[in-house]
């Protein structure tokens, strides 16, 4: 992962929330806030895309553009649950500490 490609998913994860969450599966949506959209263009979107689907552990994305979302199906035992709250509402050192592991393990 280079460093602009970190910096992309660091902004857009300020944007993101989690809106459903049972272990193995997690919905995240764009918060409907003007700057959201300027923070994740078409090419924020498939960095964060690309970097999920390169991840060990993730079985599957589905985007759904009209509602703003992404579901993704993953294997809890290779990524902890709480590891997502951690990496969407964690402090920023945490979240790129999280970002790089998981990069790491991909």
């Amino acid at each position: 992962m280079t460093k602009a490609d970190l910096s992309h998913l660091m902004a857009l994860r300020r944007y993101l929330l989690i809106a459903h969450h049972v272990k193995g599966r997690l919905r995240l949506r764009l918060r409907l806030h003007p700057e959201a959209l300027n923070a994740a263009p078409p090419e924020s979107v498939r960095l964060l895309q690309d970097w999920l689907k390169a991840q060990a552990g993730i079985m599957s994305l589905r985007l759904n553009k009209a509602a703003l979302s992404i579901v993704i199906d993953y294997d809890p035992v290779l990524i902890p649950p709480t590891d997502w709250t951690r990496l969407l509402e964690g402090d920023e050192d945490e979240a790129v500490s999280l970002f790089c592991r998981f990069a790491a393990t991909a």
